[in-house]
């Protein structure tokens, strides 16, 4: 957490840089022009590095147990995806998202249940990329999605790899996991595996559907 703050203050600055001057040479250049294309690419590029250092941040600060929010489950999922990125990449692991994801409107602590699922995918990646069974595309299979029911939410986290040798891997059994199902029941959601979901097994999280009044 400390080292990921310190690169994300590091980067913000430089990038905030870039961004000024690709927008001022965006603004003189005429419209016709064959470089206004990768000028916009750039600028992209530039907003979606931002997004990544921001998710980092909200990842890396120490949050306050008691504080409350409201926030959407999916779009705390996808933070938590997108901070994986560099271990799915080392890994070879192909995910496939939901795409779109349901809301899923929450209340309770958002950075708390982002570090609680970043570390729940980063314990699910390590422990199926040597037991996944490789696709036809020579890289590995995986997929996330929610599940919406009259009373909870489910994220289920579904892969093709051996399920003795994912459901018995000492990962599963690590401090950090306990301090994470402690976070999940805390906001009224349990951590189960999956083991007959058809050709794909996993993790499920399940939380409770809050109501609103």
């Amino acid at each position: 957490g400390t080292i990921g703050s310190s690169i994300a203050h590091e980067l913000n600055n430089p990038l905030g840089g870039i961004l000024s001057f690709v927008q001022l040479i965006k603004m003189d250049l005429p419209k016709d022009s064959p470089f206004l294309p990768d000028m916009l690419e750039m600028e992209k590029a530039v907003h979606r590095s931002k997004d990544i250092i921001q998710n980092l941040l909200q990842f890396t600060r120490s949050p306050e147990f008691s504080a409350k929010d409201d926030f959407f489950l999916n779009e705390i999922l996808l933070k938590a995806i997108q901070l994986q990125q560099l271990q799915l990449k080392t890994k070879n692991i192909q995910l496939n998202i939901q795409n779109p994801m349901p809301h899923c409107p929450m209340t309770g602590n958002a950075s708390l249940i982002l570090q609680s699922l970043q570390n729940i995918l980063y314990l699910w990646f390590e422990s199926i990329a040597e037991n996944l069974i490789p696709s036809v595309d020579k890289r590995n299979s995986a997929e996330i999605s929610i599940l919406e029911t009259p009373t909870s939410y489910e994220i289920h986290l579904l892969d093709n790899s051996t399920v003795a040798n994912e459901l018995q891997s000492p990962l599963w059994a690590s401090v950090s996991l306990d301090l994470t199902k402690k976070i999940i029941f805390e906001h009224g959601g349990k951590l189960d595996f999956m083991r007959d979901s058809g050709p794909f097994h996993g993790v499920k999280i399940t939380f409770s559907r809050p109501v609103f009044r």
